[in-house]
């Protein structure tokens, strides 16, 4: 496989076009469906049924996006605004992290902190009858160490409820209002952990859904915690393999499993988070006696001398083989779920042995995501579908349009 260049994934896109406001109600959102053979349909997100493969198990990401953006006070006036990232101590999972009381430390970005030295105490702002403070241990290039600390006897998870905010995508380039408190979470979010919405899954309504399932398909849940990492573009001009991608937390549960190796029909994932989840289960299994359980970025390819990066391929019944051994080992072990990260750099040339389908929104240029669908459906293919929705009524990103993406 041939060095991947970023600019093959670029393109201009208006701020025009990128959606602030999502669609009422959701499904009324536009679908366009996209075949490998260029073909091209139009149509409303509401009749997403018509144009999925028969007996499809659609794949949902349960995460739920946590207020993860706070506001803290300096003494000389100045406001910080603070994004927590990723949890540090006393926990870095984060189903523990958020249960934590009365203090943590935190990886976060903090906005306008140059004057913010190391070890002082910041108290949070607008907030007089909650008191809690922020703490700089140390600077980490752009990011920095956190320690958060509160009264009260509240969990993080509920000190974030009552004084964070949603923290909507930065291209929305608006304040959060009250409508983007349920606009930003889907209907299936209920694992807190996500500082970003799985976008796609956000078209999804209750009647939606009942009618697919009465149409003969299923779905099933699992978690990918989503990072503000997916936002980062890729800077690596002449390698993409060289891009450092993002790490997220993964949680997979004995039912998931065994939904999952029921099913004898498609596997769609809705959105690219529950696509990197169900093409990272795979490798967790083969890693599962493994004493670090973490998918690295080029973990799909094999690397050679000739060759370079070339996708590892595995036979379907081979694939079969791994799942059912990690649902065997989870069960005469008493698990209910099984857990880890994952940095899957998913690009062209990738060979997809889980997914048969994908539904998606449409993506920023430069984007690790962009180049996701461009290995799933082709490059040229995706250059056509996005020429295609940026000179007809498409909208784009979090906020945006669908597309279901055909294999078949």
């Amino acid at each position: 496989m041939e060095n991947i260049r970023i600019t093959d994934f670029n393109y201009t896109l208006p701020d025009s076009k990128i959606a602030k406001e999502p669609a009422q109600p959701r499904d009324e959102a536009k679908l366009m469906v996209a075949g490998l053979d260029g073909s091209l349909i139009h149509t409303d997100f509401k009749h997403i049924t018509n144009y999925l493969p028969d007996n499809s198990l659609l794949i949902f990401n349960d995460t739920k996006v946590v207020h993860a953006r706070l506001y803290f006070q300096r003494k000389s006036g100045g406001t910080i605004e603070v994004f927590c990232l990723s949890p540090l101590l006393p926990h870095t999972e984060l189903s523990q992290a958020m249960l934590v009381k009365n203090t943590c430390t935190w990886l976060c970005m903090a906005g306008n902190s140059k004057r913010w030295l190391e070890n002082e105490r910041l108290d949070i702002a607008n907030y007089e009858d909650f008191k809690c403070s922020a703490t700089l241990i140390k600077k980490i290039g752009k990011e920095a160490e956190i320690q958060f600390d509160w009264e009260g006897d509240y969990t993080f998870s509920q000190a974030l409820s009552i004084l964070g905010q949603m923290p909507l995508p930065p291209y929305l380039d608006r304040l959060t209002n009250e409508a983007d408190e349920i606009d930003y979470q889907s209907i299936f979010a209920e694992n807190e952990g996500a500082v970003a919405a799985p976008t796609a899954s956000l078209h999804f309504t209750t009647d939606l859904m009942e009618y697919i399932t009465s149409a003969g398909h299923d779905y099933a849940c699992t978690t990918l915690h989503v990072s503000a990492g997916t936002f980062n573009p890729v800077t690596e001009l002449d390698d993409v393999t060289k891009h450092n991608m993002h790490s997220e937390q993964l949680v997979f549960t004995t039912q998931f499993l065994k939904k999952l190796t029921q099913h004898h029909g498609k596997i769609v994932p809705v959105g690219t988070t529950s696509m990197r989840a169900i093409e990272s289960l795979l490798y967790l299994a083969l890693l599962v006696d493994s004493s670090d359980q973490t998918i690295t970025s080029l973990l799909p390819f094999c690397i050679s001398k000739d060759k370079g990066y070339a996708p590892i391929m595995l036979p379907e019944h081979k694939r079969h083989y791994v799942l059912y051994n990690l649902l065997s080992k989870m069960e005469s072990e008493g698990l209910t779920e099984i857990k880890g990260s994952t940095e899957i750099m998913i690009i062209p040339g990738y060979n997809f042995p889980m997914c048969d389908a994908l539904i998606t929104n449409f993506h920023q240029p430069n984007s690790t995501l962009l180049m996701l669908v461009s290995a799933f459906s082709g490059t040229d293919n995706i250059k056509h579908i996005y020429e295609t929705a940026l000179n007809t009524e498409y909208r784009f990103l979090s906020y945006g349009d669908g597309m279901l993406l055909l294999r078949e």
